[in-house]
C-alpha cells in the first residue's frame, strides 16, 4: 500500500514533462494506460512481498508453502496494489500537483493503515474503531493475507522458542508467579486460568 499510494506522481510528472499527451494521443485505448500502471505498482509490491516471506522463512515463523496459496497471495497482493495505485492515481488528476499528492497521499495512508487490522485485532478496537475498519479497504487485504499464509498454530520454530521461554519462566515463579496461575496447552500461547 505505502508504494501504491504513492504511484499517482508519476502521472504529474508525465504531465509535467509531456510525456502523458504523447500517450493519450496514440491509438493505446486510456484504460490500458492505467491498467499498466496499476499492474506494474502490483508487480513492485509483489517483490518486496516476496523478499518479506523470504525474511519471514529465515526467522522461522510459521507460514504454509502450498503453492496454490502462494498464488493467492501473489494476487491478493498485486489486485491490493492495482487498488491504491488506481486511487492515487485518481487523486493525482485531481490534485494537480506533486506537493499536493504526497500530502493526499499521506493523510489517506495513515488513517487507513491505523484504521485496519494490519495492527491489532478489531475485537479489541473502540466501537467506532471498529466500525470504521469494516469499511476500511485495507482490513480486507490484511484478512485474506493471513488467511492465506498462516499455518495452525502448532508449527514454527519461534513460536516453540516463545513456548520454551515461558515454560522455563513457569517453572521460576510457579504456578502463582506474577500473572496468576496459568494454563499451558499444545498450540497455543499460554492462558490465563
Amino acid at each position: 500500500m505505502f508504494i501504491a499510494i504513492f504511484y499517482g506522481i508519476q502521472i504529474i510528472w508525465e504531465r509535467d514533462a509531456g510525456v502523458l499527451s504523447k500517450l493519450l494521443v496514440t491509438p493505446t485505448p486510456r484504460s490500458a494506460l492505467i491498467t499498466g500502471k496499476a499492474f506494474a505498482a502490483g508487480v513492485k509490491s509483489l517483490v518486496q512481498a516476496v523478499v518479506v516471506l523470504l525474511i519471514a522463512a529465515l526467522l522461522g515463523v510459521a507460514l504454509t508453502w502450498n503453492p496454490l496459496k502462494l498464488l493467492a497471495v501473489a494476487a491478493i497482493v498485486v489486485l491490493g496494489s492495482a487498488f491504491f495505485s488506481c486511487l492515487s492515481m485518481t487523486i493525482a488528476g485531481i490534485v494537480l500537483g506533486r506537493d499536493r499528492l504526497m500530502g493526499s497521499g499521506q493523510a489517506i495512508t495513515m488513517p487507513l493503515f491505523f484504521g485496519s487490522n494490519a495492527l491489532y485485532p478489531v475485537s479489541v478496537m473502540p466501537g467506532w474503531l471498529q466500525s470504521v475498519s469494516k469499511a476500511n479497504p485495507l482490513s480486507y487485504e490484511v484478512d485474506a493475507l493471513r488467511g492465506s499464509r498462516h499455518t495452525p498454530p502448532s508449527g514454527g520454530r519461534l513460536r516453540g522458542a516463545v513456548h520454551r521461554r515461558r515454560a522455563r519462566r513457569h517453572r521460576r515463579l510457579g504456578p502463582a508467579g506474577p500473572a496468576g496461575p496459568l494454563i499451558f496447552t499444545r498450540g497455543s500461547d499460554v492462558r490465563h486460568a
